[in-house]
């Protein structure tokens, strides 16, 4: 995670299983794999999204 003035700037996820990801998150973000958008539903304060075994996602702040 990568963070500046207290706020998130980047934080990265290598997932070791395939299935749903779900992300508890205050303010809104958006989830990329080697820059290109992943589709992810936001209910209420999460980000949820299918994890592919061995793929690293990046969480950015909207």
């Amino acid at each position: 995670m990568e963070w500046k003035d207290g706020s998130l700037t980047k934080a990265v996820i290598a997932s070791t299983a395939s299935g749903p990801c779900c992300i508890r998150s205050a303010i809104s973000c958006s989830i990329t794999v080697e820059g290109k958008p992943v589709e992810s539903e936001r209910p209420a304060g999460l980000l949820r999204f299918h994890a592919d075994a061995g793929v690293v996602y990046t969480v950015l702040p909207d």
